[in-house]
């Protein structure tokens, strides 16, 4: 049968979309296809070249790591200097406003020490008392007001005053019984008042209690205090038979014995006592004394001035009609941007519900397993300093006048205000600042000026405050959730050097911005600045080289502690990333809970406190057996303490302590008056220069004047040119007689 072949006939080879890219499909190995192994065989050999391929890939990482890092310039490395004995079982620390102490929040009490000495001044103990968090005001340069919550969920106020801690009570005993928690308490910065976060899990509820503390009847009844003690400290130095042994005193523990020594079934604890240092700072503490053997005192407690609960969900109207509808509306009074004053009936919004969940039924099934447990909704407070939007306390610009709200899944913050005259307790908020998205963080700068959110979009709003309007809005990050805010020092910020006007109109600040990926960022938050947001960049990119902790130094503005998750601790410079140093601690021990690191840096950041854990070395030899063991009755060693690292003897930040910076304020508002008084201020100053610019101008008037006349003369003689060929002094011809002149006078020209 013939077979018809087409001459010059092209075949189009494949593309690369259709090649397969089974191994099957094509041959590398001449002898494959007859040495191809059977099934079993051949799945065995894939396997264990898909081992060897994730081996090598392994081996070629790590590789990478050590040839990146015999590469990288390494920072200076400093040992720790100082290994405290005392408070190894630590829980929190909190360094003072001015750096001069610490304050240690302990599993059975909190302690107060000096921050340059390392000496403890005073303690507080009850047996069982777990503090979990400390907050730290100052009423007056020689008194700290302490807020703290521990384990239990009891919230308790404490007076630091001439090196003596006393507690001044509980604020949640009455609701002890009730199965009512504290989850946080924070006082204001001068101790005016201090707000108290409950929430009852039992009924699922939450709800902040803003207490008014008697600061003035405080302090004096500590400064009477203080004269009763010291007048029984002289009585007891004096002089004592043989026959009699010296007592030693202890501070009355105010109320400290009566409300953490006794349990609910009202007898006394064993547990409970106080310390108290000698008369000289550094020496040895006095002995302990029973609680019954303490005088007692009580101290003015605070009193409640405002309950705030959680705003209610969005519910319909019932309302039967537009006019019934408008008239609720009116007549609810509440604030505008609280979502209430709506117009949308119960049955449109769960018909809303019902087309939603019918649209995405196959998502929401999805959804269920992915839940978590639903939770109390906990809420973060702020008290802010007096501004426009609240009239009240403009006298008073130093003393808080308002109190700044948000709850978990909210997407609103409310203002609620602390001198408003009210009879009731329960009050709705003053203003409302809505958001486009669920705030998960928020900070305030430490003049009150500021005001950061951070949304759940990724998203940070900045708010002036004393205006009561964005300042900025910027996304900071589109993939990460936003886990810490913090306002930088202004004075590494650069500011708008203006020459005129001779009064300030703005200034800048950064606001360092964390992530949970690990991602550190800040952002200029300058009046109508539109400049990106600025990324740290990591040295190291793996999981556990990401920061945990960002901490800015007090004493350096532009140095932060970086605490990574493996535990290391380095000093970074945040607007030039450049590492100062690392800070080692004994091979035996390592930073405690990485993820949430125990630390402080008292003394304006000359210090650091670090709070680390001993490493069980396995791979140690056994220990010699003719050391010692302890007694039975001889406490064991304690795996935690607490270091010491001298930031001030570091050779790598010598530049930043010899720096001087400015005192810069976070925002600026001048007032009319106060830019009429600038003004004048200026005007007063420029006049003393006014008899040489008079005598200036005296000199200079003869040659403007002669300038002046030439050119008057100038002008009059081009006036007499124009006189003498005007109008009058040219005769005028018909215009057929003109031309017939000019021609002949042409034709006398030419013969």
């Amino acid at each position: 049968m013939p077979v018809y072949v087409r001459k010059h006939q092209t075949i189009t080879p494949a593309t690369f979309g259709e090649l397969s890219e089974d191994e099957e499909d094509y041959i590398t190995d001449p002898d494959q296809i007859k040495d191809s192994l059977p099934q079993p065989y051949r799945m065995v050999d894939k396997l264990l070249r898909y081992v060897y391929d994730d081996i090598w890939q392994i081996i070629s990482e790590r590789e990478d790591k050590k040839v990146e890092e015999i590469s990288k310039v390494k920072a200076p490395r400093f040992e720790c200097a100082v290994q405290m004995q005392l408070h190894g079982k630590s829980t929190v620390l909190k360094s003072t406003a001015d750096g001069k102490y610490l304050f240690v929040g302990l599993t059975d009490g909190v302690a107060a020490l000096d921050a340059s000495s390392n000496t403890t001044i005073a303690q507080w103990e009850v047996e069982g008392v777990e503090i979990s968090s400390l907050h730290i005001s100052k009423p007056t340069d020689e008194c700290y007001l302490l807020s703290t919550v521990d384990d239990m969920g009891i919230a308790r106020m404490f007076i630091f005053h001439n090196d003596r801690l006393y507690l001044q009570h509980a604020l949640n005993e009455k609701e002890s019984n009730n199965k009512v928690i504290a989850v946080k308490c924070e006082a204001s910065a001068g101790g005016e008042y201090i707000a108290l976060a409950l929430e009852n899990p039992t009924a699922g509820e939450a709800w902040i209690e803003v207490f008014r503390v008697p600061r003035d009847s405080i302090l004096k009844e500590l400064q009477s205090l203080t004269e009763k003690q010291q007048r029984q400290a002289s009585k007891a130095a004096t002089p004592l038979p043989d026959s009699e042994t010296p007592i030693e005193l202890s501070h009355p523990d105010s109320s400290a014995v009566l409300q953490a020594a006794v349990g609910d079934d009202g007898h006394q604890s064993a547990g409970a006592r106080s310390q108290s240092p000698a008369s000289s700072r550094g020496g040895a503490s006095p002995a302990m004394e029973s609680s019954a053997d303490i005088p007692q005192h009580k101290f003015s407690k605070a009193e409640l001035l405002l309950k705030i609960k959680q705003p209610a969900p969005l519910a319909g109207i019932s309302s039967s009609s537009p006019y019934s509808a408008f008239k609720t509306v009116d007549q609810s009074g509440d604030v505008i941007g609280s979502g209430n004053t709506h117009l949308m009936t119960r049955h449109h919004i769960e018909q809303r519900n019902n087309v939603f969940n019918l649209l995405h039924e196959d998502k929401l099934k999805l959804l269920q397993h992915m839940e978590p447990k639903s939770t109390i909704p906990t809420p973060t407070f702020h008290f802010l300093n007096p501004g426009r939007m609240i009239p009240w306390g403009q006298e008073h610009k130093d003393e808080p006048s308002s109190l700044a709200v948000w709850w978990t899944g909210g997407t609103q913050l409310l203002h609620y205000s602390l001198l408003k005259t009210s009879k009731e307790v329960e009050r709705k908020p003053d203003v409302i600042w809505p958001s486009t998205g669920q705030v998960v963080h928020s900070c305030v700068s430490p003049d009150t000026s500021l005001v950061a959110l951070a949304l759940d979009s990724g998203n940070v709003a900045v708010w002036d405050k004393y205006l009561g309007m964005p300042r900025r809005v910027q996304n900071a990050s589109d993939s990460a959730r936003i886990t810490r805010l913090e306002f930088l020092n202004p004075a590494i910020c650069p500011q708008d050097d203006l020459q005129y006007p001779p009064y300030k109109m703005r200034a800048a600040t950064y606001l360092l911005v964390c992530c949970d990926d690990g991602s550190v960022k800040y952002m200029n938050c300058g009046m109508g600045d539109n400049s990106p947001v600025t990324e740290v960049p990591q040295r190291e990119c793996h999981t556990e080289s990401i920061s945990s902790l960002i901490h800015p130094l007090p004493g350096l503005p532009q140095v932060v502690l970086n605490v990574k998750q493996n535990g290391r601790l380095f000093l970074q410079d945040i607007l030039t990333n450049a590492v100062l140093c690392e800070m080692t601690l004994p091979q035996t021990y390592e930073c405690s809970d990485p993820w949430q690191p125990v630390v402080a840096t008292p003394c304006m950041g000359q210090l650091l406190y670090v709070k680390a854990t001993k490493v069980d070395d396995h791979t140690s030899p056994a220990p010699n057996t003719s050391e010692p063991e302890p007694s039975p009755g001889q406490p064991d060693t304690p795996r935690d303490k607490l270091f010491v690292f001298q930031l001030r003897s570091f050779p790598t930040l010598d530049k930043y302590w010899r720096m001087t910076f400015d005192n810069v304020p976070y925002n600026i508002h001048t007032e009319s008056g106060d830019r009429i008084n600038a003004l004048l201020t200026e005007r007063i100053a420029v006049q003393s220069l006014r008899q040489s610019r008079m005598q200036e101008r005296w000199f200079n008037l003869k040659g403007e004047l002669d300038i002046i006349q030439q050119i008057h003369e100038a002008t009059n003689k081009r006036t007499a040119m124009r006189s003498i060929y005007g109008e009058s002094t040219i005769s005028r011809t018909p215009l057929g007689q003109e031309s017939i002149h000019s021609r002949s006078n042409y034709t006398q020209g030419v013969f």
